[in-house]
């Protein structure tokens, strides 16, 4: 059992090594950092409209709405810059998670009119199937407990309506597709781990060929420089024939 289990891990470090691993890390993040951008900028845009139409949210004013994007372009600012400076590392996807996580908290904490905002934590469970790891769904999940406990907290008039079992049944839901989410990315590695062994064979397989192709070339070489020395006996041989003949 430890024996695999060593191998296992063997794997799981040669796998965070290799190229594909990295570039998984580096275009999920994107991913996951694009999509919030959107929802933000799709969302911000629609407050700006039912507010300068005045359809709603009374309770805001331009000033939060332009505190609440400042303070979301910063996170996001510093949350691509430290993923981008990780290149591709294993922790990038933690980072981006936490920065992306916390921008949407800013979001949920300043325009909290809309009850239905807290739907969007699922794009963040769904995305971190694409990193191919189950800690790294486990870890967003926890952010998600966590970063809605502090809003509820801090805005009471988030908590669901109705009995408190409602606000239960919405952390059990969180809680279900955290874990149906992680058991998605568990079995998505192991066909990344099949991949990266695949190339890493193909790498080797290719090593041995330009290895057989240089050994063959150099046979071909030795072959022609024994043509041409025995071109030259021939040559030799045929001038003493000739010199002996004339003598």
């Amino acid at each position: 059992m430890n024996t695999i289990q060593q191998k296992d891990n063997s794997i799981s470090k040669d796998l965070e090594k290799s190229e594909i691993f990295s570039q998984v890390m580096i275009s999920n993040n994107k991913r996951l950092t694009t999509a919030f951008l959107a929802i933000l900028i799709i969302a911000n845009v629609s407050v700006l409209l039912i507010k300068f139409f005045n359809l709603g949210s009374q309770y805001l004013n331009y000033y939060d709405i332009l505190v609440e994007l400042i303070l979301a372009a910063a996170i996001i600012s510093l949350t691509t810059y430290i993923s981008f400076r990780l290149k591709g590392r294993k922790l990038s996807g933690y980072v981006t998670i936490t920065g992306v996580m916390t921008s949407l908290f800013v979001f949920q904490y300043s325009f909290y009119g809309a009850d239905e905002l807290f739907a969007s934590v699922y794009i963040s469970l769904a995305l971190s199937v694409f990193y191919f790891d189950s800690r790294i769904t486990i870890y967003t999940l926890l952010v998600i407990i966590i970063s809605q406990s502090i809003l509820f907290w801090a805005k009471p008039e988030l908590i669901p309506d109705g009995p408190r079992s409602n606000l239960l049944v919405r952390y059990i839901v969180y809680i279900s597709v955290g874990i149906g989410a992680a058991a998605g990315a568990g079995a998505t590695r192991i066909l990344l781990k099949l991949a990266i062994q695949k190339q890493n064979e193909s790498s080797e397989n290719l090593v041995k060929l330009r290895e057989i192709a240089a050994a063959i070339g150099n046979s071909i070489n030795i072959m022609s420089n024994q043509c041409i020395e025995q071109e030259d006996v021939t040559s030799q041989m045929n001038d003493i024939s000739q010199h002996q003949a004339s003598s």
